[in-house]
């Protein structure tokens, strides 16, 4: 079997340019409005007699309903995904950002009409063009309505030096257009890394979706504590200077903690009717080298915040862990309140693994291999739990996960697989246990490293979509996006 070595999954962690030393740039993300739930007369409830659609058993990705392919070398497509109704036709559309474009130039495809079977990017989508002015553009994503006018915007994050921006592109957007073209530039300082995480989500239950921005390199808790931003909506057209105009500010807890990589808000977690969020710092050595930690953070969110006076501070297990790496926040047990989700791909130290779920939320200081809900990888340097997805695409009132494992094995190959857990409660589980395996075509192409879940033909049922951010199939480390269509089993 054509496993990895330990050189090459250390080289995992170096997937974007990293200007101190290797793997301090590269968790995963996915944004956008992902909610599927669905009017419908469908019984899906849990009792034995659902007829909901489902996915089980193994599919090769290969042979996916949907099959986007770069067309350039060294683009990195499928690794980071947003989702939102660019259009206005009421199903999810597609941002498939390429931040290694052109040498770190950056960009994404918006995909708003779904082919059929194979395709390149460049036939199906509108071009979001970066340049020397927009570097590492699509290092993050956000993609919701934030003027009210009915269509979701398209947030990019570029947070390299000489950058440092989030660019917000309006809808609707029918032609091949520059990042650097955007209304709204929100400016950070340069080397905060400004937008390395970013989310685009109505944080104050006004209809228009804010913005946050996380800027790991900041300073306001010490040297490269990091920071987040949050600027609520409506925004103003042309560039503005985050720090001058942000309604929030969450500054990192110590020095070297770097928050802010990775940020997601818009699930409530104590049921107050506010949207709250999760600031990930999964290179943190506070508790142990690379250890990692995840903020919980309540809204509603004004002022300046010190992050060491979050809701819960949640710690990887081990040195090592890199806990915070991807997070998301969805209603896993149907409780009606988001539960916190925490992806680790080095627990527990050897890159096996491990995504955790807090249900009911959590306060504190908490080790999170305390967490109500465990799923692990199951050997070591299958690199489990870099790609975290929550949704639900049964309209059973309960969010389902999809979990990405970059190296996991296929048969004497190691492409990736991404996993599908369907009704996960409490207690401990592997990757052996999923109800789904979306298997990876080719070795090494980091099958999982993106993914993300939505209702991208309209049918009322959720769709799994799976990058690949190196599949060689359209370039050498083009990347690829594999779409399965959810719909009536059999």
């Amino acid at each position: 079997m054509r496993t990895m070595t330990r050189a090459a999954q250390l080289c995992l962690l170096a997937l974007v340019p990293v200007l101190a030393s290797c793997g301090k740039d590269n968790d995963s993300a996915v944004a956008g409005d992902t909610d599927t739930d669905t009017d419908t007369d469908t019984d899906t409830d849990t009792d034995g007699d659902t007829d909901a659609p489902s996915f089980s058993g193994d599919y090769l990705l290969a042979q996916a309903d949907v099959r986007l392919y770069a067309a350039e070398d060294q683009q990195h497509s499928g690794r980071v995904f947003g989702l939102g109704d660019l259009d206005g036709d009421g199903d999810d559309d597609l941002v498939v950002t390429t931040v290694r474009d052109d040498e770190y130039q950056g960009g994404a495809w918006l995909i708003t009409e779904l082919p059929e079977g194979r395709a390149s990017l460049p036939d199906v989508g509108v071009r979001l063009e970066g340049s020397a002015e927009t570097l590492g553009s699509g290092r993050s994503v956000g993609v919701a309505d934030s003027d009210g006018d009915g269509l979701a915007d398209v947030l990019l994050g570029a947070p390299y030096p000489g950058t440092s921006t989030v660019f917000l592109l309006r809808s609707p957007i029918t032609a091949d257009m520059a990042v650097a073209d955007a209304e709204v530039r929100l400016i950070g300082q340069d080397g905060d890394y400004a937008g390395h995480g970013s989310d685009l989500v109505d944080l104050n239950d006004d209809g228009l979706a804010d913005v946050i921005v996380g800027a790991y390199g900041a300073d306001h808790g010490g040297t490269d504590s990091g920071a987040v931003f949050v600027i609520q909506a409506p925004f103003d057209d042309g560039a503005s200077q985050i720090e001058l105009i942000a309604t929030a500010t969450l500054a990192g807890a110590e020095p070297g903690d770097g928050v802010g990589r990775v940020v997601r808000g818009g699930g409530d977690v104590d049921g107050d009717g506010f949207a709250d969020m999760l600031v990930g710092a999964s290179f943190s050595d506070r508790h142990g080298a690379d250890r990692g930690l995840v903020h919980l953070v309540l809204g509603p969110f004004a002022g300046n915040t010190d992050l060491a006076d979050s809701e819960a501070t949640l710690l990887g297990e081990a040195p090592g862990d890199y806990a915070g790496m991807d997070i998301a926040l969805a209603d896993i047990d149907g409780d009606g309140r988001a539960d916190p989700i925490v992806g680790a791909q080095g627990s527990p130290s050897d890159l096996t693994g491990a995504v955790y779920v807090l249900l009911g939320g959590a306060s504190g200081i908490q080790d999170l291999g305390d967490s109500t809900l465990i799923v692990r990888g199951e050997q070591p340097g299958w690199v489990f739990g870099w790609g975290v997805a929550a949704d639900d695409i049964d309209d059973d009132g309960k969010a389902e996960l999809l979990l990405g494992a970059l190296a996991a094995p296929v048969d004497d190959e190691s492409p990736g697989i991404a996993y599908l857990f369907d009704g996960v409660t409490t207690g401990d589980w592997t990757t052996a246990d999923a109800d789904a395996r979306l298997l990876g075509e080719t070795h090494g192409s980091y099958t999982g490293l993106g993914v993300a879940m939505g209702d991208l033909d309209g049918d009322g049922w959720g769709d799994l979509i799976v990058g690949a951010p190196l599949e060689p199939t359209g370039g050498e480390a083009g990347g690829a996006v594999y779409v399965l269509l959810g719909g009536w089993p059999g």
